[in-house]
């Protein structure tokens, strides 16, 4: 998974990377639907590319590199950082709310390529 942050200050550009990587991962529906924008664009592009890169070192087994969309900010033309966070899968998180109806389960979630 990768985190991009692009735009503001170098420091901010390293936040926006951060916090979206903590962003829901919805690639497979970008995919499904197109892209609507440039950004959404560069998402499947790095998507795809990232995916080539770990098919050719793990013999097809492709099933990270979710693209994760980078927040922007203005900034000068002269002057555009951008940050890369390269992050675990491992580190995949889930939401719920504990509503004291009784005992919190789920089912188990599957990988990005559709595998547990």
């Amino acid at each position: 998974m990768l985190g991009i942050g692009i735009g503001g200050t170098a420091e901010k550009a390293m936040l926006l990377a951060k916090e979206s990587l903590m962003d829901p991962i919805d690639i497979q529906e970008l995919k499904a639907r197109g892209a609507a924008n440039r950004a959404e664009e560069l998402r499947l592009e790095l998507y795809d590319k990232v995916n080539r890169l770990a098919s050719a070192r793990r013999a097809g087994r492709a099933d990270h590199g979710a693209g994760r969309e980078g927040a922007r900010l203005p900034t000068h033309a002269a002057n555009l950082p951008v940050a890369m966070i390269p992050n675990c899968a491992a580190t995949r998180h889930a939401h719920f709310v504990l509503d004291g109806s009784g005992p919190c389960t789920w089912t188990r979630p599957t990988s990005i390529s559709g595998r547990s």
